[in-house]
């Protein structure tokens, strides 16, 4: 289960400390704090249906793994990187400030890939299942998807309405791995996150192990 301890994410209280713009400090900030709320507030208390189907049960190899035994993200090649839109620069091999037990985690950067905006690309492996991932009420409108060929989870997070942040999942010998697309906070445009998240997995997925 994905639990408040077990998730990744800040303390949801630093959404209350995002400074003032100062460069691109606040977006860097705000993508953090919500973030942290993705699995802190979750309960996983009740299961959230979704377009995907009833849900069913798995037993993934991921519920096995130690996080010594899940894949990187931060080995993703800059080829593969460039070519999602995002800009190997600005590769963030620690974006939430500390480690977690069970998960490994990256970040990168797109400017101006939604219209004046951007978008931060989160890509990470995790001991959780996606049984794990479905009973998180913050997660909501699951599809299952071909990407490729393999076998993903698609989803929105959060309370947004339009919701800012699309992610596939996929389960692997090496952890349940995440593409995760998230809109600038101050993004006014209508693009369906999952209209970036989508293709960007499509370049990542051959990187990915089986």
């Amino acid at each position: 289960m994905i639990s408040p301890e077990a998730g990744p994410w800040l303390p949801a209280s630093l959404a209350g400390k995002i400074p003032s713009r100062a460069g691109g400090f606040m977006r860097v900030m705000a993508a953090v704090a919500g973030a942290c709320a993705v699995l802190v507030v979750a309960g996983c208390s009740s299961t959230v249906g979704g377009s995907g189907g009833p849900e069913t049960s798995q037993t993934p190899s991921s519920a096995k793994l130690t996080k010594d035994q899940l894949w990187d993200p931060c080995s993703l090649p800059d080829s593969v990187i460039a070519a999602t839109g995002a800009d190997p620069g600005t590769k963030n091999t620690n974006p939430i400030f500390r480690e977690r037990a069970d998960w490994k985690l990256c970040r990168w950067t797109a400017k101006g890939s939604d219209g004046p905006s951007g978008h931060f690309m989160l890509v990470s492996s995790t001991t959780n299942t996606l049984d794990d991932f479905r009973r998180n009420t913050y997660f909501h409108d699951f599809r299952d998807v071909k990407v490729k060929g393999r076998d993903a989870l698609q989803f929105y997070l959060g309370s947004a309405k339009p919701s800012k942040q699309c992610e596939l999942a996929f389960d692997t010998s090496q952890g349940v791995i995440s593409v995760n697309i998230d809109k600038f906070i101050d993004s006014e445009t209508a693009t369906d996150p999952c209209a970036m998240a989508v293709p960007a997995a499509e370049k990542i997925v051959d990187s990915l192990p089986r």
